[in-house]
């Protein structure tokens, strides 16, 4: 089994090339949510098949490769697959996390500004009430 990973070989400038474009996709829609949670599910089940692919890849080596580089443990795999794979889940948990904090100041402003046009109404008073309705109270 070879050590060395040959950077030159196509399948290696393929394979990092995909994660490249992968990686500038998922940035390019960090601010649409459908995009970045079908996204998140995609990278999900590219990690999950990590495995059935090792197992592909061990098979048909000769058509990807000179060298066989999938071990039987999927090290190769784990490092130049499914690692950056995990980076990429971790970007998407952090973008999904932002959008969902956004979206949860944006209801509450839109709430606030609510209860300020009520009040200047005169529809609701601040008689202690905190904006609960009389069966929560």
């Amino acid at each position: 089994m070879q050590t060395q990973i040959d950077w030159t070989e196509p399948f290696i400038l393929t394979l990092v090339g995909f994660h490249v474009v992968f990686l500038a996709w998922i940035c390019t829609g960090r601010k649409q949510y459908a995009r970045t949670a079908v996204n998140f599910f995609l990278v999900g089940g590219l990690i999950f098949a990590s495995r059935w692919l090792n197992t592909l890849g061990s098979q048909h080596y000769a058509k990807l490769a000179s060298v066989d580089y999938f071990d039987p443990h999927g090290t190769f795999l784990g490092v130049m697959w499914a690692a950056p794979l995990l980076g990429d889940l971790v970007l998407l948990t952090i973008f999904l996390l932002r959008q969902s904090m956004d979206m949860m100041i944006q209801v509450k402003r839109q709430q606030l500004r609510r209860e300020q046009a009520a009040e200047k109404s005169g529809k609701v008073g601040r008689s202690g009430n905190s904006g609960k309705s009389k069966k929560q109270r």
